[in-house]
C-alpha cells in the first residue's frame, strides 16, 4: 500500500505536468461536447456500451463518434465492424465525410461533381481511422487481432459494432449463451484495461422495450445482459420517439428529427439525457449535437437543420 501523501504528490505532479502541456482536462472526448459536459468524457481503460433497438441509429452514432474523435484530437481510432459487408459500410463512411449519397456509390451512379468531392476530401486521406472487417465472428480470433492492431497502429480508441455478433469457436464449452457472452465481455474489458485504451461497443436491447408505453429503454433491457451492465463503465442508450409515432414530448415540443442520448450509467459522474438532431443529409443519416444542453428552444436548432438539409422521411431507417 502507498501512503496518501505520496500518492497525492504523484497524482498532483501528473496534473501539473499535463496542465503545462496545455491539456484541457484529464478525460478524452466522447466525440460530442454535449455528452462530455455530462459524463466528463471517456477515460483510458474504460469500456463504454452504446445500446439501442433497431432503427435508433446506433451504428450511425458510432460512425459519428469515430469521425469526431479522429477529427477533433487526432486520436487513432480502430473500428471493428461485424455483420455488414465492407463495401456498404465504407460507402456510408465516404458519404458522411465527402457529403455524397452513399447509395449512389453502391449503384455506381456517382456524378462528376461527386467524384470531385471525393478526390478533394483530405480527410479520406489523412483521418487516423482504421477499419477492420473480421472474417469470423469468433472472439478468440477478433480480440488477438485487435491487440495486434493496437500495437501496430497505436490505437487509443477501439469501436466494436456489435458485441452480440461475437461468439466462441467452442460454443459447446459454455452452458448457455449467457455464459458465452460473459466470457466475451470479460475478455474485452481486460483488453481495454491491459492496453489502456477506450473500448466502445454497441449492444442490442431486448424486445421488452416495445412493451412499455413510451418505449424508453432501461438498463434492464440490455439483451442477454450477462456482465454487460456490470462491466461497462458507461452506458449510453439511444431513443428516437418519432420512430414509435410519438410526435410530442411531455412539454408539447415536436420530436421530429430528435434523438435522445440517455446516459443510463456513468461510474465517473452524472447521468442525464442529451438531445441531438437526427436527420438526412445528402442521402446519409446523420446525428449532430445541439449547441446548448438544456435551453428551452432546442427544437429551433433542429428545425434549422430540417430547413437547411431538407431530409426525407426517416421513420423506416434500418440502422
Amino acid at each position: 500500500m502507498e501512503k496518501l501523501s505520496q500518492s497525492f504528490q504523484d497524482y498532483y505532479a501528473k496534473i501539473k505536468a499535463m496542465s503545462g502541456e496545455g491539456k484541457s482536462s484529464l478525460f478524452n472526448t466522447s466525440g460530442f461536447a454535449a455528452i462530455d459536459e455530462i459524463i466528463m468524457g471517456y477515460f483510458y481503460g474504460e469500456m463504454v456500451l452504446v445500446a439501442g433497438r433497431p432503427g435508433m441509429g446506433v451504428s450511425t452514432f458510432l460512425m459519428e463518434t469515430a469521425i469526431n474523435v479522429a477529427r477533433k484530437n487526432q486520436s487513432k481510432v480502430g473500428y471493428v465492424k461485424l455483420g455488414e459487408r465492407s463495401n456498404i459500410f465504407q460507402s456510408k463512411l465516404v458519404g458522411m465525410l465527402a457529403g455524397i449519397n452513399y447509395e449512389d456509390m453502391l449503384r455506381l451512379k456517382l456524378r462528376p461533381e461527386d467524384f470531385a468531392k471525393i478526390d478533394a476530401n483530405e480527410e479520406l486521406k489523412t483521418l487516423p481511422l482504421y477499419l477492420n472487417f473480421p472474417k469470423t465472428h469468433h472472439y478468440e480470433d477478433i480480440i488477438p487481432d485487435i491487440q495486434q492492431q493496437i500495437k501496430e497502429h497505436g490505437l487509443k480508441y477501439v469501436i466494436i459494432d456489435d458485441i452480440q455478433s461475437m461468439n466462441s469457436r467452442d460454443r459447446k464449452s459454455f452452458r448457455s449463451r449467457y455464459d458465452e457472452l460473459n466470457e466475451i465481455v470479460r475478455e474485452l474489458k481486460n483488453l481495454a484495461e491491459r492496453n489502456n485504451i477506450i473500448l466502445i461497443a454497441s449492444s442490442r436491447l431486448s424486445r421488452k422495450v416495445e412493451e412499455s408505453t413510451d418505449k424508453r429503454p432501461l438498463l434492464s433491457h440490455l439483451r442477454e445482459t450477462g456482465m454487460l451492465e456490470d462491466s461497462a463503465d458507461k452506458v449510453l442508450m439511444l431513443y428516437r420517439p418519432s420512430y414509435y409515432k410519438i410526435t410530442q414530448d411531455a412539454d408539447g415540443n415536436s420530436t421530429d428529427s430528435l434523438i435522445e442520448i440517455i446516459v443510463a450509467k456513468n461510474n465517473s459522474g452524472s447521468t442525464a439525457d442529451v438531445h441531438m438532431g437526427f436527420f438526412i443529409d445528402n442521402g446519409n443519416v446523420r446525428i449532430k449535437e445541439l449547441n446548448v444542453l438544456w435551453e428551452e428552444n432546442w427544437q429551433d436548432q433542429i428545425n434549422k437543420w430540417i430547413n437547411e438539409d431538407k431530409p426525407k422521411n426517416n421513420d423506416d431507417i434500418p440502422f
